[in-house]
């Protein structure tokens, strides 16, 4: 047979095996997204990923038209805004949808509501598959026959038993109002916590949630306490009066610090509401999970609902799917890896039950992570050799020029430095006589120059050594340039200068500043001083003289007001005079640190009730934060306590009304805790901030005090190996943060 017959069946065969491996082509098809929320709500690109890959592993390519209804937005024409955009879009570029999915209760309630004859055109005409779907709002739909539903709804009860697991409480906080939404939630519940061992309390029939109830009374049960903002009348049993409810909702705010949250939809009351507990948050929602504010929940994930409603798309492009069945999208325990961080939680332990979001690499999957460094780290170095034999290389030409200028400039050097009392170098050997002639102080440098003549350059040195003939120890400039040949020997050129003179010049100008500096200090210090302890003085001996001549003249309750006003300041008084001494032991660094292993939560609990009833006498809330309870740290617990002391009373000085907080996070990344104050009071501007640590400084001069107590604070914290830091924006308060290193048993 001829070889270009071969040839032509060969090259046949190999372009029916290219075509048979490439499949056919994947089909076009329009797919219009409708969705609750605008194009910023996290998720949705999670979202949008699972529906591309649901179509195209059917065969299909599909092409989007996004449209965000923004249901969360306070402008209400948002919605025909989008939807006229879409019409000008379709119309512009002849583009139609061959289906609709809409992601949402509330997306499908305002488009199934639009008169306008294109939202009446995509309904009727045009399939529709609806994901995400809680509560189908069936009288409506029935009314288009073009719709397929994929319902989601909230398990209520897994999610109740799921904080109670993760936080071992049996009782939990949510918030509910009267929308529709809300209203079918209430019937749900009504009807699941009605069984034990949960409690219906929507009535409120259980309505303090004190130790006693729920340890004893209620030791066996799960207690969930269900509030409304909007509608206070909801807050109790049937016929409960707008004020009493209100009443019964301000105690459950109260009280939210100790509830763990459980918001059952996304809206502002809800989430703002569990921003203010010190428990973890928990939510049924997918789209407040990706928050990264609460620690889990048991729900349908965005890709999840993408993925199906894909499949449940392409079913009924394919003629395969039935239009009014309705399917059920898939529920999975989720929980959030910074959370679990700041909670102390392993990653380990639970990730066999929860799908975690947000966890890093090196956690979900280290040798990967670490595989991936020691690689880059293996290429790194082979480029480094590379760049290594190059520089070499052009270092070995530059080397020659370098030997043949440094020949010329010896010459030249010589004549200019005749007669001068300055010396020349030409050689290694010169430079290390000069070496063994430097004072015993000078050892630190001697090494420093044996070291730099390993490495090529110039360098420049100060050095004290005995030149001349009278063997004075003197000043001098040493300057020399540093050459290996391509033979490897050393060469070293360079001039050492006298500078004696210039030197004890220098010397003599530091004295004569370091002395101004000194007599400026102390005049200042003796001047605060005296203003600070002549005030409180002054008011102590006022009060004392008023009671003294008008004893018998005065109501018991005046002669208690002077008494508390001289306590006061007898005080104020004793602060300052302790904060004096401490002062002058940093300063004369006669301050002594015993630093022994503390516990901190012992230590910032036994704080707090110590000044517990002091900041409440203010009118201020104090509150306790807690952290990781089993965190060790090496520290002198009475100067450590001393620096809290200085922050809290800088925090109540400031502070007018609202709440003090105090507590303590451990930062697993840093190995290191943080003790922090934070008070509601007026903040410090970006200009005042690097001088908020100086000594004297204060930013307000009519409030009492000696402005050195943060200057205290921060020498203590330094002294055991820690960091004080500040947290301020001008107009709501600062926080003042100690960090100090965590030691392990």
């Amino acid at each position: 047979m001829d070889y270009s017959i071969w040839k032509g069946m060969v090259w046949g065969l190999l372009l029916m095996l290219c075509w048979a491996c490439s499949g056919p082509a994947p089909k076009p098809v329009n797919v219009l997204l409708v969705h609750e929320f605008n194009e910023e709500q996290n998720g949705y690109d999670e979202f949008h990923e699972a529906v591309l890959n649901g179509f195209r592993k059917k065969g299909y390519e599909p092409e989007f038209r996004m449209l965000y209804l923004n249901l969360e937005d306070q402008e209400r024409n948002w919605t025909e805004k989008n939807l006229q955009h879409v019409k000008d879009t379709m119309d512009q570029s002849q583009w139609e949808p061959d289906i609709v999915l809409v992601e949402g209760d509330r997306s499908i309630e305002v488009m199934y509501n639009q008169n306008d004859s294109l939202t009446q055109n995509l309904i009727g005409k045009i399939p529709h598959i609806c994901g995400g779907i809680i509560y189908p709002n069936w009288e409506m739909l029935n009314r288009y026959p073009k719709v397929v539903i994929i319902q989601d709804p909230t398990d209520v009860t897994k999610n109740i038993d799921l904080v109670r697991q993760l936080t071992g409480m049996n009782y939990m906080m949510a918030e509910l109002d009267a929308y529709r939404e809300d209203s079918l939630l209430r019937v749900q519940m009504e009807r699941e916590l009605r069984r034990a061992p949960y409690i219906y309390n929507l009535d409120f029939h259980v309505k303090e949630l004190d130790e006693n109830i729920r340890v004893t009374a209620h030791a066996d049960s799960v207690l969930l306490m269900v509030g409304s903002i909007i509608h206070p009348e909801l807050n109790g049993p049937e016929g409960t009066g707008v004020e009493a409810g209100r009443k019964m909702f301000t105690h459950l705010q109260e009280q939210a610090w100790n509830y763990p949250q459980l918001v059952l939809k996304k809206d502002l009351y809800g989430e703002s509401i569990a921003q203010k507990s010190g428990q973890p948050r928990f939510t049924t929602r997918r789209e407040l999970m990706t928050t990264g504010k609460y620690l889990a929940g048991y729900f349908a994930s965005y890709a999840t609902v993408g993925n199906d409603m894909a499949e449940a798309a392409v079913e009924f492009i394919e003629g395969k799917g039935a239009l009014t069945a309705t399917r059920t999208h898939t529920k999975q325990y989720f929980m959030d890896w910074k959370q679990m961080e700041t909670l102390g939680m392993s990653y380990s332990k639970h990730k066999n039950q929860f799908v975690i979001l947000n966890a890093p690499e090196q956690v979900v999957n280290p040798q990967q992570f670490y595989g991936k460094w020691i690689a880059g780290i293996l290429v790194l170095l082979l480029l480094l050799m590379g760049a290594t034999a190059v520089y070499a290389r052009f270092n070995r030409k530059r080397l020659r020029g370098l030997e043949k200028a440094l020949a010329d400039e010896r010459f030249f050097t010589n004549l200019a430095l005749r007669g001068v009392k300055n010396h020349y170098i030409s050689d290694k050997g010169q430079l290390f006589e000069l070496l063994e002639q430097l004072s015993d102080s000078q050892a630190a440098t001697r090494e420093e120059i044996l070291d730099s003549l390993e490495v090529d350059g110039t360098y420049r040195f100060r050095i004290q050594a005995a030149i001349e003939s009278d063997k004075l120890q003197e000043w001098w400039q040493l300057r020399y340039a540093v050459a290996h040949t391509n033979k490897g020997e050393l060469m070293v050129e360079g001039l050492l200068i006298n500078i004696n003179e210039t030197m004890a010049f220098e010397q003599e100008i530091r004295r004569t500043e370091v002395l101004e500096q000194e007599s400026k200090e102390k005049e200042k210090f003796l001047w605060k001083i005296a203003h600070e302890i002549r005030t409180p003085l002054n008011a102590i001996l006022g009060f004392s003289e008023l009671l003294d001549n008008m004893y018998g003249n005065l109501t018991g309750e005046e002669q208690e007001q002077m008494k508390d006003a001289i306590r006061e300041n007898q005080g104020v008084l004793e602060k300052i005079i302790n904060d004096i001494v401490q002062y002058a032991h940093i300063v004369n660094q006669k301050q002594h640190y015993e630093l022994k292993p503390v516990r901190v939560e012992q230590l910032v609990q036994n704080f707090y009730q110590h000044y517990k009833g002091w900041i409440e006498e203010k009118g201020l809330n104090f509150n306790l934060i807690k952290g990781r309870p089993t965190v060790t740290i090496q520290a002198d617990e009475e100067k450590l306590n001393n620096a809290l002391f200085q922050l809290l009373d800088n925090a109540r000085k400031f502070s007018e009304d609202g709440e003090i907080q105090l507590g303590w996070q451990y930062m697993i990344e840093k190995d290191k805790v943080e003790i922090f104050v934070e008070d509601c009071g007026m903040g410090i501007s970006k200009e005042k901030m690097p001088v908020l640590f100086s000594m004297f400084w204060k930013d307000n001069g009519f409030i009492p005090g000696t402005g050195i107590g943060l200057n205290i604070a921060k020498s203590n914290i330094e002294a055991m190996n820690g960091e004080l830091l500040v947290s301020t924006e001008e107009g709501l308060g600062s926080r003042f943060i100690l960090i100090l290193p965590v030691i392990h048993a």
